[in-house]
């Protein structure tokens, strides 16, 4: 018997007095992006994000540490006049901030450095729910896409393959700090020349949602995913960085960062996912930044799609997972015991698509 019954609604997502603690996807998706609900905890019913009609939140979304505020990126389309080979279909309008009590819209103080077409973001929200931390991937590439109308194919494809070379290696990696309250926005971290880094897109299974940048509950540390251009595999991995000076903390090599609620309560250690290549299975584990690594061999081996029963949502505690098991159209949102692998179903949504929930972190008395 789960701890609550959530039921599909109708009704809006805020103004909500309890904080939001998961996103769903409504598995419906918008001409720039997904919709989604969400579930206010101890609400009866989840409620639909009301966004103003002109505005698309497009793919990426995540809850600041404690459910108070909603991030989303949002994205317009361009012009079909614009839109060749080397622009986008959609580009990044600006990174938002939902307040959960009030619904109140506010746009972060951040301006890619470049064209959007030639940039995109990540981001993940402070505890207070006033500082964003902006991952900027763009390129000091300026040369058009080349026109290869007229040109053999066999020409025109390696014209076309040498550009794309070329973008590739001039790709860079910032990381800002940004404010709401009209703050120029803190650079705390380039990266590029050498190795080039970027958000990670490939995962060794496709049924963990995650936010890429993820802050620590004591507003101290950023968990990052990284990962370098084809051949330089050995830079894969997540970063930890200090918020205030951005150097490195911790590295952990290969690893992602597993669900959304990666850190533990104490800011002291993370849950961290990867994958063995002989033979091809994914790995879970406890990541402490004093070191220690604590194996975790509960979960299932992937099905044929990618997918699997019971898969990784966070930290609740030190001693509990959140997890999420079930397939399609149900799933159900767990606290499990690391040590023996026991579960106790905190609620389940069926109706929508909630195969991957966005889950807050939260302080560990609201899973008890």
């Amino acid at each position: 018997m789960a701890r609550w019954s959530p039921t599909l609604g109708e009704g809006s997502l805020w103004p909500s007095d309890a904080p939001v603690v998961a996103l769903f996807g409504l598995g419906q998706r918008t001409l720039l992006g997904f919709q989604y609900e969400g579930w206010s905890l101890g609400a009866k019913q989840t409620g639909q994000m009301a966004l103003p009609a002109d505005f698309d939140a497009g793919e990426q979304i995540a809850i600041v540490p404690g459910g108070r505020a909603i991030l989303v990126n949002r994205r317009v389309a361009v012009p079909a006049a614009e839109v060749r080979k080397g622009v986008p279909w959609s580009t990044t309008e600006g990174v938002y901030r939902v307040d959960v009590s009030t619904g109140e819209v506010d746009r972060v103080g951040f301006e890619p450095r470049i064209a959007a077409a030639q940039a995109s973001a990540y981001f993940g929200g402070s505890p207070d729910g006033e500082h964003v931390a902006i991952i900027e991937l763009w390129t000091s590439a300026t040369e058009p896409w080349p026109d290869t109308s007229g040109m053999p194919p066999e020409e025109a494809n390696a014209l076309e393959s040498a550009h794309h070379r070329h973008v590739i290696r001039s790709v860079r990696t910032s990381i800002w700090i940004a404010t709401f309250d009209g703050q120029v926005p803190r650079e705390i971290y380039t990266y590029g020349h050498e190795r080039v880094l970027s958000v990670t897109g490939g995962r060794p299974t496709f049924d963990e949602a995650t936010v890429p940048v993820q802050w620590s509950p004591d507003g101290r540390l950023l968990a990052v995913e990284v990962r370098g251009p084809e051949g330089e595999f050995d830079v894969n991995g997540v970063r930890v960085l200090d918020v205030a000076t951005g150097h490195t903390v911790a590295s952990y090599p290969g690893a992602y960062l597993s669900g959304t609620a990666s850190w533990g309560p104490d800011s002291d250690r993370l849950l961290l996912g990867g994958h063995t290549t002989h033979p091809p299975r994914p790995l879970s584990w406890i990541q402490g930044l004093d070191g220690t690594r604590h194996e975790i061999e509960m979960f299932p081996k992937p099905n044929s799609m990618g997918f699997r029963r019971l898969r990784p949502l966070g930290l609740a505690d030190n001693d509990h997972l959140l997890t999420a098991q079930g397939l399609g159209k149900r799933a159900t949102v767990l606290r499990t015991n690391i040590a023996t692998g026991e579960h106790e179903a905190l609620f389940s949504v069926t109706g929508s698509d909630p195969i991957n929930p966005v889950i807050a972190q939260m302080p560990p008395e609201t899973w008890l």
